[in-house]
């Protein structure tokens, strides 16, 4: 019990109840309750300016579904050896996370992961480079004022997309690790946008993951 690495109540590794990656209904149960949270509060900020009711919610991703397939679909004609492509929310409102430059932002390096995108030293390349290659990010779906819209729109996004990024053979490379990871955190309005970078990648790039 006074051993922190093996006492399991104390070190979530050890314990597969506790431990969401080794739960994933404890996983998906606190997300829910999460959410919840983050439902409630925004209905006491904004008022009745949202429906956030699950099926106004479900219509919000499906509509950004379908914008984000055109835009897929003039990428495809655009770019015929195919792309790396991001999905992210950015806070608009805020200084220096406009729909472009948070574009810029997902492919710096950020903590102790690797880089969505790497050079040969194993680092995201210099931001000079990745912000001139490609047509830049594009907002998919303004969500407002709405921060639960906005991670309910991500979310969608990337369940929707996830498999078929990666059945795609390499021509629609995936660059999110998680479905939904992270939340808004700036001022609205808040975009959900999608940035692609052509490939191949020039100087060696790869995915960092």
């Amino acid at each position: 019990i006074n051993n922190p690495i093996n006492n399991p109540i104390n070190n979530p590794i050890n314990n597969p109840i506790n431990n969401p990656i080794n739960n994933p209904i404890y996983n998906a149960q606190t997300s829910e309750r999460t959410r919840q949270k983050a439902i409630e509060y925004e209905r006491e900020t904004l008022g009745d300016e949202h429906d956030l009711s699950p099926k106004a919610l479900q219509a919000h991703g499906k509509a950004a579904i379908s914008r984000a397939e055109e835009l897929f679909a003039d990428y495809d004609v655009t770019y015929p050896n195919g792309y790396a492509v991001q999905i992210y929310g950015a806070s608009t409102g805020s200084q220096g996370f406009s729909v472009k430059e948070e574009g810029v932002n997902q492919l710096r390096q950020r903590g102790y992961k690797s880089a969505t995108i790497i050079d040969a030293t194993g680092y995201a390349p210099p931001v000079a480079l990745t912000r001139a290659w490609g047509p830049g990010g594009v907002s998919v779906y303004n969500c407002g004022s709405s921060k639960v819209i906005s991670r309910t729109v991500e979310t969608a996004l990337h369940k929707h997309f996830w498999p078929i990024c990666d059945a795609s053979d390499g021509k629609m490379l995936r660059l999110w690790r998680a479905c939904g990871a992270g939340a808004p955190q700036g001022i609205g309005p808040y975009h959900v946008c999608i940035r692609i970078m052509p490939l191949p990648m020039p100087h060696g790039w790869r995915r960092g993951f």
